[in-house]
């Protein structure tokens, strides 16, 4: 999926996405990813954005992140660093966990 100058709101969380790529410019992204859908891959590209990811109550990640000038915020209170990532306890052993890369140039990134 591809935003440019845009507001959007994107709410995946009752659908069986497995695999998701979010590339976005000069816009506002509130993302929402799936809370049951096992196993998801997603990657977040943003520009000069603001993006915020939610990950459901239930579902374990693992982030990593290249942000560079962004703003990279995470609740590390859910998902503590490890080493370069971070990561929900017991994300291996989850029934349904994202692995989420973020990529960013001035964006302000939120992830909760």
């Amino acid at each position: 999926m591809k935003t440019g100058a845009s507001d959007a709101q994107v709410d995946l969380t009752n659908l069986n996405v497995t695999r998701l790529e979010i590339e976005t410019g000069a816009s506002r992204l509130d993302l929402r990813l799936p809370a049951g859908a096992g196993a998801t891959q997603a990657a977040v590209e943003a520009g000069a954005a603001d993006v915020t990811i939610t990950i459901p109550q239930g579902v374990a990640v693992r982030i990593s992140e290249d942000t560079g000038l962004a703003s990279f915020n995470v609740d590390t209170s859910r998902f503590p660093k490890v080493g370069k990532l971070y990561e929900s306890p017991g994300f291996a052993t989850a029934a349904n966990r994202v692995e989420l890369r973020v990529r960013g140039g001035l964006a302000k990134v939120a992830v909760r």
